[in-house]
């Protein structure tokens, strides 16, 4: 099922980023044709309470779509998206004025929290990507029963404007054809935005975007976040940290497997140990702990995941 779950991703986001090229150069009734929208009328409802609305959404679908649906759903309404800027600045531009071309306000990352304030006050929509991995300043959540952090944005502009919080996404209903979704969020919290997008994902994994490793621990102190974890929301399936020394963690949040690696065989033997005692667990494996000695060595064998010491744990 993993297997065949694995092509339908890599077919729905290729076809999907295609469509994007594409999509913004169409006219309002061209595109509506190749989209349906479900639960519409809680535009009107959010935009009748005469405040701003955030529009949590993900990398789901076809999320150029998702780009341009306020605009497209009620074009009287001031709309804005809040993104990063791409790496490419040409390819930037272009992104920047094919979105522009519906009148949709843009806001690059790291913008004056300020602008966006003023913006919702305005009785705006303002779009925001919310399944970004947001390792040292993020809000502590639960999402798919695992612990990681989700962005403290969406609360703070909700808190400080008073908006509405609604969910968006978008999910493939045949070829060239998308349902774009709207869902009420009514509390305006870290968690209830996660829960939002969890289910949004739920809805259809292959068109979610899953090219980011959504719970990958970053930093200096990479649990630190725990300490803040609201014991409300239940951890189904805890942390995996591998160490060569025992370590004292709450077990409802990460379990330690105490294990002896042989630090003096070649990196490359060093590495297939790993990977089968990742493979061999319910889940892989998230952090490797050692002594400081033993660290740039296990942190080329262990890749993508974290390797840290003892001492970086809060």
């Amino acid at each position: 099922e993993i297997e065949d779950l694995l092509h339908e991703v890599f077919e729905r986001n290729g076809g999907n980023l295609l469509a994007s090229i594409r999509l913004p150069l169409l006219s309002d009734d061209e595109i509506l044709k190749h989209v349906t929208f479900e639960n519409a009328e809680l535009i009107e409802k959010k935009h009748a309470l005469g405040k701003g609305t955030l529009i949590i959404a993900p990398h789901m679908g076809n999320w150029e779509l998702l780009a341009q649906a306020l605009p497209l759903l009620k074009p009287e309404a001031l709309a804005g998206a809040f993104y990063r800027k791409l790496n490419n600045p040409l390819m930037d531009q272009l992104i920047e004025r094919r979105r522009a071309r519906r009148g949709t306000h843009l806001f690059a990352k790291h913008s004056s929290s300020h602008k966006l304030t003023a913006f919702l006050r305005k009785n705006a929509g303002l779009g925001i990507l919310g399944d970004q991995r947001m390792p040292k300043r993020g809000d502590p959540v639960v999402f798919f029963g695992r612990p990681t952090t989700f962005s403290p944005l969406p609360e703070l502009l909700a808190r400080r404007t008073d908006s509405a919080l609604m969910g968006m996404h978008c999910r493939s209903s045949g070829p060239g054809q998308w349902i774009v979704s709207l869902t009420e969020i009514k509390d305006a919290s870290a968690q209830s935005c996660a829960d939002s997008l969890e289910k949004a994902w739920r809805s259809s994994p292959a068109d979610v975007f899953w090219f980011q490793d959504r719970w990958r621990l970053t930093g200096q102190k990479p649990l630190s976040f725990l300490e803040k974890l609201d014991p409300a929301h239940p951890v189904t399936k805890p942390l995996r940290i591998v160490s060569t020394s025992m370590i004292s963690l709450p077990k409802n949040l990460a379990t330690v497997e105490v294990i002896d690696l042989d630090m003096d065989a070649p990196t490359d033997e060093l590495a297939a140990q790993l990977h089968q005692l990742s493979d061999a667990g319910k889940y892989p494996v998230d952090l490797y702990c050692c002594a400081q000695t033993f660290i740039p060595k296990l942190k080329k064998a262990a890749g993508r995941i974290l390797v840290t010491s003892p001492e970086d744990f809060s």
